[in-house]
């Protein structure tokens, strides 16, 4: 009789396992679940709160920009989205079907999380309405994938909030698709954006670096879309320091001009 009742125990613990097993997602940023969440009312035009994408559609959240970036809107102020996937294939943010056919699982910033915006101010001192200089939350990462899939785990890292205008903090990009990492400057190079204001941004050097020392064309999109990123050689949340010019609104210098991404290409 005791002999049952011990394994009648083994085995209900064992089900208890398998069935929470099942039901993880991306994990590692927020630790979000898909229950609803009150998020807070924003005070003023300079605070907002982080929303919870956990459960939503990809495709309701945000919209493309003429510049085929994905954002959401806080105000007068944008957040990035930057959707990922734990195989690491690419997400084309401007297919609003594609996007359909993926569900948030996870986010690197809790619901409720602070945003702060400051505004930029004319030659009189005076505020701006809708032109933010600075943004202590530029992009969220969401964790996404196919419904209907089982879900595997993804460790998302939650970048320390920018200090002020000339304090912010290097950006995890382990597990993204290299597509959706950066942009193709005027100046040929491939760029990582840190700021989505009018004001200040800043941007650094991508050096990709293949497993075996191949040539990766960055003006090749579907070239990009073939690699994850595996590593890089700055750590996230590593400090980035920009020299400020008050003058002209831009950045005259950083203490970080370039990081190399190490890739690998996709089965």
């Amino acid at each position: 009789m005791k002999k049952s009742m011990k394994g009648n125990k083994l085995l209900a613990f064992i089900i208890i396992v398998v069935l929470a097993l099942s039901m993880c997602g991306c994990s590692g940023g927020s630790g979000s679940t898909s229950e609803n969440v009150t998020i807070k009312t924003s005070p003023d035009k300079y605070t907002h709160y982080v929303k919870n994408y956990v459960g939503k559609n990809l495709a309701t959240i945000g919209y493309t920009s003429w510049g085929g970036e994905r954002f959401d809107k806080y105000g007068e102020g944008l957040l990035r989205i930057i959707p990922v996937t734990k195989s690491g294939e690419y997400i084309d943010i401007e297919d609003e079907e594609a996007l359909q056919e993926y569900v948030v699982t996870d986010q690197s910033y809790a619901p409720n999380t602070e945003i702060k915006l400051t505004f930029d101010k004319d030659s009189d001192g005076e505020e701006y309405d809708n032109i933010t200089a600075w943004e202590n939350i530029d992009e969220i990462v969401l964790c996404v994938k196919k419904q209907g899939s089982v879900g595997g785990s993804m460790k998302l890292t939650e970048i320390t909030p920018a200090k002020d205008i000339s304090h912010r903090y290097i950006k995890d990009y382990k597990g993204q698709n290299l597509a959706n990492v950066g942009y193709v400057s005027l100046g040929g190079e491939y760029r990582g954006k840190y700021g989505s204001s009018v004001c200040y941004d800043a941007s650094v050097k991508f050096i990709i670096v293949t497993e075996d020392g191949s040539y990766v064309d960055i003006e090749d999109k579907g070239a990009l879309k073939q690699y994850v990123v595996t590593g890089q050689n700055i750590e996230p949340n590593s400090e980035l320091v920009l020299e400020i010019d008050e003058e002209y609104d831009w950045v005259d210098g950083q203490n970080v001009e370039e990081i190399e991404l190490y890739v690998k290409k996709l089965k």
